[in-house]
C-alpha cells in the first residue's frame, strides 16, 4: 500500500491526485447508492466483535445467576444458553451493518441471492441448521438423553448449529445431522423419565407347577430394590416344546442400571429356584438309537447258539472253554 504511490508518480502521476484516491479509498467511496470506507467497515468489524462479546457475557451471566440458581437441568439451560447466543449473533451482525452505513431495507436483496445459493446446494446446510432451531424450541431432545436414530445409540452430548453429537457405549462421538432427528424416526429412552423395562426369559420342566414358578419370580422382582413398584413387576407364561416357557417383565428407576439389575435377577432366581426344587431343563446333545429290540434278539440269539455249541465255522462255542480228551 505505501509503495504504490512511489509507481504512480514514477509513471507520471500527481501526488495530489494520488492523495484524493487514497482519501476515497481509505474513508468514502460509493456502491451505488452507499458511501463505503475501509475505516467505517474496521468500525464495523469492532462493533459486531463487542457485541458478539457482550452476548457471550450475556449467556454466562444468565446461566449461573438466573438458570442455575433456579434449578432447571442442564439440557434446558444449554437450549437456552445456544438460543440467546443465535439471538446475539444476528443482533450484533445488524448492528455492524447499520453502523457500516448499509441500509437494511437492502438485506431483502442479499435474502433473495442467498434463496439462490439455497436452490443451487445449500439446501442440507440451511435444513440441518433449521432443524437444530426446531430442536431447541420444541425439544424433543436434550444434553444427556440417551436416544437411537440412524442405527447408532448413545447420549446427546452437544446440540450445535448443524449437527449433534451423540456418544456411544464404545466411547465413540457420532455427529448425526440435525434434519435427521427431524425426518426420521427418533427412540428418546430418557424423554419423560429415566425409567426403563427389562425383560428376563426363563424356561423350567413340564412337571413344575406353574402357580409356584410364577410365585418364585414375583417374589424374586420384589426383593430387588432397583425394581420399582408402581408399575408392578409381571410374569408372562406360554407352554413351549419341551418346556414351560416364562417372562419376567420389570421396571427399573434408572435406566443406567438396567444391565445390572438384570444380571442380580437373573441370579437371584437360580437360587431361588434351588431352593424351592424348581428344575430348569436342558437340551440332550447325545444321539441315541430310537429302537433296540432288534439289537437284544440278536445278542440273546447268539448267546443262545454259543451255549447249545452250533457255533460257526470250526463248531467251538465262544466264551466256553475246551477241554482236551
Amino acid at each position: 500500500m505505501l509503495s504504490v504511490p512511489l509507481i504512480l508518480l514514477q509513471w507520471g502521476y500527481r501526488w495530489p491526485d494520488i492523495y484524493d484516491w487514497y482519501s476515497q479509498l481509505f474513508f468514502s467511496f460509493h456502491i451505488g447508492n452507499t458511501q463505503v470506507s475501509f475505516a467505517v467497515l474496521l468500525a464495523s468489524i469492532i462493533v459486531f466483535g463487542l457485541a458478539y462479546g457482550a452476548a457471550r457475557l450475556f449467556q454466562s451471566w444468565l446461566d449461573a445467576r438466573i438458570l442455575k440458581p433456579a434449578g432447571i437441568s442442564s439440557g434446558v439451560r444449554d437450549s437456552i444458553r445456544i438460543g440467546v447466543g443465535y439471538v446475539g449473533i444476528v443482533i450484533a451482525a445488524l448492528a455492524a451493518l447499520s453502523y457500516a452505513g448499509f441500509n437494511l431495507s437492502n438485506l431483502a436483496i442479499l435474502a433473495g441471492a442467498f434463496s439462490v445459493g439455497i436452490g443451487f446446494g445449500l439446501q442440507s446446510v440451511v435444513n440441518n441448521f433449521v432443524s437444530g432451531l426446531i430442536l431447541l424450541a420444541e425439544r424433543p431432545i436434550k444434553v444427556g438423553d440417551l436416544v437411537v436414530v440412524g442405527g447408532e445409540e448413545g447420549y446427546v452430548r452437544k446440540i450445535s448449529v448443524r449437527s449433534t453429537e451423540v456418544e456411544t457405549s464404545e466411547r465413540a462421538r457420532v455427529l448425526i445431522p440435525n434434519s435427521y432427528f427431524i425426518t426420521e424416526k427418533v427412540k428418546n429412552w430418557t424423554l419423560r423419565d429415566n425409567t426403563r423395562r427389562v425383560v428376563i426369559p426363563i424356561s423350567v420342566g413340564y412337571g413344575c407347577d406353574p402357580r409356584k414358578v410364577m410365585a418364585t419370580l414375583l417374589k424374586v422382582a420384589q426383593d430387588n430394590p432397583n425394581v420399582m413398584t408402581t408399575p408392578a413387576a409381571s410374569v408372562d407364561f406360554d407352554f413351549g416344546a419341551d418346556s414351560l416357557n416364562f417372562k419376567l417383565y420389570a421396571f427399573v428407576y434408572d435406566l443406567n442400571k438396567g444391565g445390572s439389575t438384570s444380571t442380580d435377577l437373573r441370579i437371584a432366581i437360580l437360587d431361588a429356584f434351588n431352593e424351592a426344587g424348581i428344575a430348569m431343563p436342558f437340551r440332550q446333545t447325545g444321539a441315541m438309537p430310537q429302537n433296540m429290540d432288534w439289537f437284544r434278539e440278536a445278542v440273546a440269539e447268539y448267546v443262545s447258539r454259543s451255549h447249545n455249541g452250533s457255533g460257526s465255522g470250526n463248531g467251538k462255542a465262544y466264551g466256553t472253554p475246551q477241554v482236551s480228551p
